[in-house]
């Protein structure tokens, strides 16, 4: 009975999507999203798994609730979510994990992102109608910042059920506020576009400094595994370089939370910040803030360039001399600090 307990029902009362029932002496009880009892039909009644349409989303509530149905267990299930053209806004499914846990300032970090359900029955998904979040690393200290993904804008989406390789789609919107009557959709749409840029550009400040990261975890294995003078001369020059480039993309001497009120802030603390201000509340960017993702996205790009050229020359000249000796390259992408790669 879903918790209802055995009493009189004195009165039932439907409104949107929840079914309000009043008792004799308990109080009353609401039974919310009742959208699948309303989609059952005998399309339900012969498919093995079945995502429900979904309710309408307001921003600034709860998020939108994927209800689906399996009527046998699953070795697998990934739940998408995609914008009208099809694009992907954010995936769950067996491999999703919470975000690596890094010490921050203050600010507001990512939410961990929940797995599906593969269980027989009704089960039930939130995607709190936010976009994925900034790329981040462990042990990332920022202030005054934001690494959650922007709030999607209004508009229709769409949701994908895939159970165990075969997918199933439906359509639902994002609705802004009602109460909120000052903003209107382009508004909200205006603060996304800035802000999923400030976004892009703050996680390519991270996998910058999580390439260099491992360009010197990489580094200092080699050299602790053959003594040539000259493999040590180019690693050391590679390493000392990259560490100078990370300095300037991040504040490396963050080791606590309050740390960043003793060292100046970083780009990629900056674009965190811009971020955190172009989503703060419901409207458009205030005049000021296109100006400062500009003037941020040239510091940045002095940071890449130097980056780009540390792996161009000093990387490069440091991978000649592994090959000399037949030792495992090394790849910025890698994060193992033996090698992603064998001797060719």
């Amino acid at each position: 009975s879903l918790n209802l307990p055995d009493v009189p029902v004195s009165d039932l009362i439907v409104q949107d999507n929840e079914l309000a029932i009043a008792t004799h002496g308990r109080g009353f009880y609401i039974l919310d999203n009742i959208g699948p009892l309303r989609q059952t039909g005998a399309a339900v009644d012969a498919a093995d798994a079945w995502m429900y349409e979904p309710a309408a989303a307001y921003r600034t509530g709860p998020g939108a609730t994927f209800t689906y149905l399996l009527k046998k267990a699953a070795k697998q299930v990934t739940i998408d979510v995609l914008d009208s053209t099809g694009t992907l806004v954010k995936s769950f499914g067996p491999d999703t994990a919470p975000p690596a846990p890094a010490g921050r300032g203050g600010g507001r970090g990512a939410m961990p992102t929940p797995a599906p359900a593969i269980t027989v029955g009704m089960n039930r998904l939130n995607w709190d109608m936010r976009y994925e979040g900034v790329t981040s690393f462990p042990g990332m200290i920022l202030w005054g910042a934001s690494t959650q993904g922007p709030v999607a804008p209004p508009g229709t989406y769409q949701v994908r059920l895939t159970v165990d390789g075969k997918s199933q789609t439906q359509k639902f919107k994002v609705k802004r506020n009602p109460m909120i009557t000052d903003v209107s959709d382009a508004d909200l749409r205006a603060q996304f576009a800035l802000a999923i840029k400030a976004r892009d550009r703050a996680s390519e400040a991270n996998q910058a400094v999580i390439d260099l990261r491992n360009v010197k975890a990489q580094v200092a294995d080699r050299l602790k595994k053959a003594q040539d003078a000259k493999l040590k001369e180019t690693g050391d020059k590679l390493s000392f370089n990259s560490a100078d480039v990370e300095d300037d993309i991040y504040q490396v001497k963050n080791q606590a939370g309050q740390d960043p009120l003793n060292f100046p802030i970083r780009i990629n603390n900056r674009l965190a910040n811009l971020l955190r201000m172009v989503t703060a509340g419901e409207g458009r960017p205030t005049n000021n803030l296109p100006a400062l993702y500009d003037e941020y996205v040239k510091l940045l790009k002095v940071q890449t360039d130097r980056k780009d050229k540390v792996f161009s020359i000093d990387l490069k000249a440091f991978n000649a001399e592994l090959k000399r000796l037949g030792m495992i390259p090394i790849d910025p992408k890698c994060a193992k600090a033996e090698g992603c790669s064998f001797v060719p």
